[in-house]
């Protein structure tokens, strides 16, 4: 039930910031401490990608990891 969490590489979590025009302060938080981060080595300031998917469609969502 939990959805799939991918960690963003340093780049792409770059273009993510560019295509929103935003800084990470704009971003919902996640903390590490998160049990759907465990065993991902998330570190605070890293990018999650958090891949919904609904009927009829799948949404992406983007969190910044806090340390938590």
């Amino acid at each position: 039930m939990v959805p799939e969490h991918v960690l963003l590489p340093e780049e792409d979590k770059r273009k993510v910031l560019a295509k929103y025009n935003a800084a990470e302060g704009n971003f919902p938080m996640i903390f590490s401490s998160d049990p759907a981060l465990i065993g991902m080595g998330a570190n605070p300031g890293d990018m999650v990608l958090i891949k919904r998917k609904d009927v009829p469609a799948s949404y992406d969502y983007y969190r910044i990891v806090a340390k938590g």
